[in-house]
């Protein structure tokens, strides 16, 4: 989904698991720890505000809580547009060129009582659910609504593919333009050019991560040398054989995978004009490695 992305992350309050909620909510300033944070955008300083430190109540272990006006804020600094009505977190738009993963998602649904809940276009993101915690905001002194980084960071890399980082003092998140000029870089450093400033294909892997693919075609060339470039949470991981194609059609994510189809030439064709029946292969990252689903044609391995 590019551009323009309606995007709705629904954040429901109640009473789930009362015995070790309630305290935190009802008597915030005793029950929690507040500690400096530094949040900083594309290795940029943007905001100091204090995260509160308490159990998740999933794990039973501590976790760190900012605000959801912060986590808005620093969203707000590369181009994400946010709202927020006191239980609902909507980003109503998204930096032109961006990709945002929708894949494998359910249809919305109402999160269970405690619970928060992130969407994209009005699909639920299941598997990036969380408590939400209120406490009071040390610089408005008033009840704030808190949400946990570890959950939130997950809902930033795997849905709006940015890079983001926690330290324990430090947010650090990488806009996904940016994160992208460092994929563009490293096929730009192999001899080859990219069409648009955002993937081929973009998907979630089955263990979370995010594949992409660039189709990319050899600088001061007549087009017909091109490689389909790899990278897992924009770490390059190679290209889709080891000669190149003369002419590769399309990337496309195809569930978890990147369907990648080859124009096949028959012996009397032009390189302009080929009239073979086109070949598809798909493209899946198996938690270790790379690999395709059959065999490539003779003419491209």
């Amino acid at each position: 989904m590019n551009n323009k992305v309606g995007l709705i992350g629904i954040i429901a309050t109640g009473a789930m698991a009362a015995q070790m909620l309630v305290p935190v909510v009802a008597h915030a300033s005793t029950s929690v720890t507040y500690a400096p944070t530094v949040m900083e955008v594309t290795g940029q300083q943007t905001l100091r505000p204090q995260h509160v430190v308490s159990n998740d109540p999933w794990s039973g272990k501590s976790t760190s809580w900012v605000p959801v006006y912060y986590l808005q804020e620093a969203l707000k600094s590369i181009g994400v547009q946010t709202t927020w009505n006191g239980n609902t977190l909507n980003v109503t738009s998204t930096p032109s060129g961006w990709n945002v993963n929708v894949s494998s998602a359910p249809q919305t649904g109402t999160p269970p009582a405690g619970q928060m809940q992130f969407s994209i276009g009005g699909n639920q993101d299941e598997f990036i659910r969380s408590p939400k915690l209120v406490a009071n905001d040390p610089a408005s002194k008033a009840p704030t609504s808190y949400v946990p980084i570890y959950y939130a960071n997950l809902f930033l890399k795997q849905r709006l593919q940015m890079n983001v980082t926690w330290t324990g003092t430090n947010w650090n998140m990488t806009s996904q333009l940016n994160h992208y000029s460092n994929e563009i870089a490293v096929v730009n450093g192999k001899g080859y050019d990219v069409t648009g400033s955002a993937p081929n294909a973009s998907v979630q892997t089955a263990s979370g991560e995010t594949l992409s693919a660039w189709i990319g075609v050899r600088m001061s060339s007549d087009g017909y040398n091109q490689f389909v470039f790899f990278f897992l949470n924009g770490k390059y991981l190679g290209t889709d054989t080891a000669n190149p194609s003369l002419n590769i059609i399309s990337a496309k994510a195809v569930g978890n995978s990147i369907a990648v189809t080859y124009a096949v030439y028959k012996k009397s064709d032009s390189y302009a004009d080929p009239t073979g029946t086109p070949v598809t292969i798909t493209y899946t990252w198996n938690g270790s490695k790379l690999f395709p689903n059959k065999p490539y044609p003779q003419q491209f391995s």
